[in-house]
């Protein structure tokens, strides 16, 4: 069967479907109004929306019926479909299957016993950790200072794309020298130390723009010059526009690492690990619910790694 990955955000699917799917997406029924009412009511975020919705088009546009039209049956050949036929990870299945629990559990309330038999394999695997040189030739390449700015937040405060992109300019307090994060993963806000160089860049950037709320505004396009950017949207910068000019300008710098955006977060984390600052803390700053989450970047420090090779060698001598 002949498929093809149709976004970042969706499935793998059939070639003769992606009409299909465009259709889907160009219409609206009472029913997807319900499950976009329903996901906002338990307070999720739009991106999580979207990838909800998305994954119920796919299902739709797969059996060509409304997911209020599929039996059981359907959904066990879906998964068979998604895992043999599209290889999708574990955690992309897992993706599909807490829509699905979602729809099935909430928003169209209908026994799928399958679903209950289903459980996610999640892949383990360790971050992408850049070194303390990588992430500064990464940043030293990023030529508009907007850009430039907003990734060097993101490294220096350890933040997600998604909150960093929301800031705004009352989120600063100079005075104390912290940054206030109000948008927080599940909605919990924390306060992060904001380094004094990186408080000199922010303002240097706003004296750019100058924009009364936005810390980071989005740029507004002069279609009639394609290449000229001029003044500001009174909307934040998109996640995805910072995510292209730090994949650019990581390539630039020479770094081959398979690195995103997050991964400025990951190495955030892992640098303060070096630099023996407790893990609690780093916890806090991380806005993590879970000590185990924080856990993991203990196996990305290469100086906590290269602590034990010499007892490692005593070990060995004798041997």
């Amino acid at each position: 069967m002949i498929t093809r990955k149709l976004s970042s955000e969706g499935p793998k699917v059939n070639v003769r479907d992606v009409e299909k799917l465009k259709k889907l997406r160009a219409s609206s029924t009472p029913l997807r109004e319900r499950l976009i009412e329903d996901l906002r009511f338990h307070h999720f975020s739009d991106g999580t929306i979207s990838q909800y919705l998305s994954e119920l088009l796919h299902l739709a546009a797969h059996y060509w019926r409304s997911p209020a039209a599929l039996t059981d049956d359907d959904l066990r050949s879906y998964f068979n479909y998604l895992q043999n036929d599209c290889g999708y990870s574990g955690s992309s299945m897992g993706v599909t299957h807490a829509a699905l629990i979602f729809f099935y559990g909430y928003s169209c309330p209908m026994p799928m016993p399958f679903l209950r038999i289903f459980r996610r394999k999640r892949d383990k695997k360790l971050p992408v950790v850049l070194s303390h040189d990588e992430v500064r030739l990464g940043l030293l390449r990023v030529a508009d200072v907007r850009y430039r700015a907003c990734l060097t937040l993101i490294y220096s405060c350890g933040l997600r794309i998604s909150e960093a992109v929301k800031l705004e300019v009352t989120d600063i307090d100079a005075k104390q020298g912290l940054l206030h994060i109000r948008h927080g993963k599940g909605g919990k806000p924390r306060y992060v130390p904001l380094p004094d160089r990186t408080l000199q860049l922010l303002r240097e950037m706003w004296k750019k723009h100058r924009h009364p709320r936005w810390l980071f505004p989005a740029y507004r396009i002069n279609l009639r010059l394609p290449s000229k950017r001029y003044g500001m949207q009174n909307k934040p910068v998109s996640g995805g526009t910072i995510a292209l000019h730090f994949k650019a300008a990581l390539r630039a710098s020479g770094c081959r690492k398979p690195a995103t955006v997050h991964s400025l977060r990951h190495s955030y984390a892992t640098h303060l690990l070096e630099e023996h600052v407790p893990l609690f803390t780093v916890k806090e700053y991380l806005g993590h619910s879970s000590i185990g989450s924080t856990m993991l970047y203990v196996h990305c420090t290469s100086k906590i790694r290269r602590s034990g090779i010499g007892s490692i060698e005593e070990l060995m001598r004798d041997l």
